[in-house]
């Protein structure tokens, strides 16, 4: 990512960027770029939530992982409308190791949750 100086088309004398130093460096440069990127990623995570009909939970990973203390709340905060009815919150999850074992984890917690105790 380039970060581009106001009404031109000259990037600033800066090496390139990742997003979480857009994220977590409070430097002027950095706030269109944060602007954004959140825009976008609410936009996509709206057009989804939409599709499925809300949403129970949000998996943050890949290059997302390290940023979802900073996104969840943010998700959260704009996208309350689109919760599951009788929900409060979304939850949020990262998945810093193999996505295959999380995904399988975080499925079994997810239906183990919804089976009724019968002791």
């Amino acid at each position: 990512m380039w970060i581009y100086r106001a009404n031109t088309s000259l990037p600033l004398p800066l090496s390139p960027v990742t997003l979480e130093d857009v994220f977590t460096q409070n430097k002027p440069d950095f706030l269109l770029a944060r602007q954004i990127c959140q825009y976008r990623l609410l936009n996509i995570c709206g057009a989804a939530i939409a599709a499925m009909g809300g949403v129970d939970a949000i998996v943050f990973s890949g290059r997302f992982v390290k940023l979802a203390d900073i996104f969840g709340p943010y998700l959260t905060e704009k996208l309350a409308s689109a919760l599951v009815p009788k929900a409060n919150h979304i939850c949020f999850y990262s998945l810093k190791e193999s996505k295959a074992i999380s995904i399988i984890n975080i499925a079994t917690g997810a239906i183990l949750s919804k089976i009724p105790d019968t002791q």
